[in-house]
């Protein structure tokens, strides 16, 4: 399963991606879940205009 996919579901890929520990792990994908987060803003954002408009 992709690292990216196993995030978003809240599961920690460390040990399947190899990686020393979680840190390692952070440190190499962080992004995607600051990412995933604005993703998420923004969903919420959007369907909240849409209801109040």
């Amino acid at each position: 399963m992709p690292s990216d996919v196993l995030l978003s579901q809240g599961e920690a890929p460390s040990r399947r991606l190899g990686h020393e520990d979680i840190e390692t792990t952070m440190r190499t994908y962080a992004h995607l879940l600051k990412e995933t987060i604005e993703e998420n803003d923004q969903l919420a954002i959007d369907t909240f205009t849409e209801m109040y408009q």
